[in-house]
């Protein structure tokens, strides 16, 4: 399998989970009072939890295929986003506006924003981790137990669907740049453009993209 079908199945993956949290939070809006509602926010925050994983792994993978990683044994997104930013000063996706032009044919790629920052990946992941682990008994005695806050799982699925449904990922030295079209795409479209090696990506002018929006 080549690149582009490799990543593909990584982000295929990431997008039938957000698809499924999505169902999940709708039951949880529907009926609040539930008691059993607790096993719809167990799997939304495990779910969460899952995506960021596959997100870094995808974006390492990647990297791995077109220019190699040392280490392929790290899971936590920290590491393995730390890897990719040691090769790359782009080394996760960018947000992208497709348009189909006149021709029916041609495509044009316009970025959104800056590429995503990999802390918010790894801030997300921890938020989970915290939520999910039953933690130490000083903790539960202290009454210190976070709590699930449906707000926020909303936002944190409208964020990765703003960053993930059209996507770029930009591999180092921009020979290779990988593209994910799916807003109104059944099933997802990916495929991979190759440059020379003397593309350039100005993020300057671009604005910071928000995985958590206010």
């Amino acid at each position: 399998m080549n690149i582009v079908t490799n990543y593909a199945n990584f982000i295929s993956e990431i997008f039938r989970r957000l698809d499924a949290i999505s169902l999940s939070l709708v039951e949880v809006r529907d009926d609040p009072d539930h008691p059993d509602v607790w096993q719809n926010c167990d799997f939304c925050w495990f779910q969460f939890r899952k995506v960021c994983e596959y997100v870094a792994l995808s974006i390492a993978l990647a990297h791995h295929e077109d220019t190699g990683l040392d280490d392929l044994s790290k899971w936590r997104p920290k590491d393995l986003l730390s890897q990719t930013s040691s090769l790359s000063g782009h080394p996760t996706q960018i947000p992208l506006d497709i348009h189909i032009l006149a021709d029916g044919n041609s495509r044009q790629f316009v970025p959104l924003a800056k590429p995503v920052n990999p802390a918010e990946i790894s801030k997300i992941y921890g938020q989970c981790s915290e939520l999910l682990h039953v933690g130490s008994l000083d903790r539960m005695l202290k009454n210190k137990m976070p709590s699930y806050d449906i707000l926020t799982a909303e936002k944190w699925l409208a964020g990765f669907n703003r960053l993930l449904r059209n996507h770029a990922l930009f591999l180092p030295m921009i020979k290779n740049v990988l593209i994910c079209r799916s807003n109104f795409v059944e099933p997802a479209q990916f495929f991979q453009l190759e440059t020379n090696g003397e593309a350039m990506f100005n993020a300057g002018d671009l604005p910071k993209f928000e995985l958590v929006m206010a």
